[in-house]
């Protein structure tokens, strides 16, 4: 690795902001170090779509295959001040090579409806990348979409609380019956 390399690298890891998607990079760094492949990724919860650019940018520069596809699930224009519009994420991610399919939530906010779409568009997921709270992902439906685009050696990672640092998780066997109820 040469010296600009590993200072870039260095960067992303230990001196980037947001400094809570730090953790996101090192899981990133640890799975292509264990050789896992990350061909589809899917991220919820863009935001502006800074980090998405940044994330297929590092993984291309680190020896990682390029992402082949990219889904994205956010509500875009929808979600506000600070967030990207639909056309615009398209046209900045696919500058970068791949294939990119964002998937808007829909107006109601039911994440579940979202994911069927991821599955049944790209099946299985090699990384997730859950940057809402848990409560937005944690109903039942929710969770059984999540196990199913899903595979052993998926990695998957979210925030621990709002705000919070990006950590490795599993998703769910069940759910709790709170949960289902409410």
């Amino acid at each position: 690795m040469s010296l600009a390399r590993f200072w870039a690298s260095f960067k992303t890891l230990y001196l980037s902001k947001p400094r809570e998607d730090r953790p996101l990079f090192r899981y990133l760094r640890e799975a292509i170090q264990e050789r896992t492949p990350l061909v589809k990724i899917l991220e919820v919860g863009v935001g502006n779509g800074d980090r998405s650019e940044r994330i297929v940018q590092w993984l291309r520069e680190n020896g990682a295959c390029n992402p082949q596809r990219y889904a994205a699930i956010d509500a875009f224009e929808l979600g506000g001040p600070g967030h990207i519009s639909l056309k615009d994420y398209h046209r900045r991610i696919s500058k970068l090579g791949g294939e990119i399919k964002p998937f808007p939530v829909p107006i109601t906010g039911n994440l579940s409806i979202a994911l069927t779409r991821v599955a049944h568009t790209l099946g299985g997921v090699d990384c997730v990348i859950l940057d809402i709270a848990p409560s937005a992902w944690g109903d039942s439906q929710s969770i059984a979409m999540l196990r199913r685009l899903t595979h052993p050696q998926t990695l998957v990672l979210g925030k621990s609380d709002a705000g919070g640092r990006f950590v490795k998780m599993a998703i769910p066997s069940s759910v709790p019956a709170t949960k289902i109820a409410a």
